[in-house]
């Protein structure tokens, strides 16, 4: 009787990671470095950057959302790997807060 190959540890298939995880990947280090050319750019004009660099904050500012929206649908894909997933949480947590801290400094 041959047995089947496929099949792993009491009958478990290999499991992959969640590609909305790695989409939320994808855009958290996309905004992360908008948000470090943008930053490199006030410092370069010293505070008097031009009107696209305040654009360019609002783009990262959805690109992380949006990254936290494909990490939190990620979470929930069924027999899937988070890994991917919870990081992009945190990175993109992260990328927001800075975007808040930023907001705060500006009062």
């Amino acid at each position: 009787m041959a047995r089947n190959k496929k099949l792993k540890k009491h009958g478990q298939g290999k499991r992959s990671h969640s590609k909305s995880g790695i989409y939320a990947c994808i855009l958290a280090f996309l905004s992360l470095s908008v948000l470090g050319g943008i930053t490199a750019l006030a410092f370069v004009y010293r505070g008097d950057a031009a009107s696209y660099i305040g654009g360019l904050g609002v783009v990262a500012i959805a690109l992380g959302i949006l990254g936290l929206r494909f990490s939190l649908r990620g979470l929930k894909e069924k027999d899937k790997k988070t890994l991917f997933s919870k990081l992009g949480i945190a990175l993109n947590g992260i990328v927001l807060l800075l975007f808040f801290f930023i907001y705060l400094e500006g009062f």
